[in-house]
């Protein structure tokens, strides 16, 4: 399940261009990275958005999962840094650019993609459109109802 990184200069539209640069530099490099990390990083928080991404259980957000997911974060003095790091990553290869050296016809193992069809942030059509027609790909599975990170919530 691989991701679209759409922030990815590459990907970004070109009035896009100067503008999430912009924004990814003011949360890292301010004040207002830090007020934002502490406005998401709450359980209430945490719980919509798992919500969101898990559409097939969200039974299974609970309180324990919210916990898991933040308390190792906020028990280090670099949480916001990390956080912040995640979400301005624009940079760095593309999944499509290194397909082009995996697969069988590279002598490599078969490519097989994953896609929860409920997915609220990547489309499932999306990714079909970029990876489905990549030679190293052999397959491309559809993962209905499920949502963001199909591998956890249907291991």
């Amino acid at each position: 399940d691989p991701s679209l990184r759409m922030l990815h200069v590459k990907n970004q539209a070109p009035w896009e261009k100067p503008f999430v640069p912009a924004v990814q530099w003011v949360l890292r490099e301010t004040s207002l990275g830090d007020w934002f990390f502490g406005a998401v990083a709450k359980p209430q928080t945490v719980q919509t958005i798992l919500r969101v991404i898990y559409p097939a259980k969200p039974e299974a957000v609970d309180d324990e999962l919210v916990d898991c997911i933040l308390k190792p974060g906020l028990s280090s003095p670099n949480a916001t840094r990390v956080f912040m790091d995640f979400i301005s990553y624009s940079a760095g290869p593309l999944i499509q650019d290194q397909l082009a050296s995996l697969g069988r016809d590279q002598g490599r193992a078969a490519v097989w993609i994953g896609w929860g069809t409920a997915d609220p942030w990547e489309p499932m059509e999306a990714g079909r459109k970029l990876y489905g027609d990549l030679k190293a790909v052999e397959r491309f599975q559809e993962l209905p109802l499920l949502g963001h990170c199909p591998m956890d919530e249907a291991p």
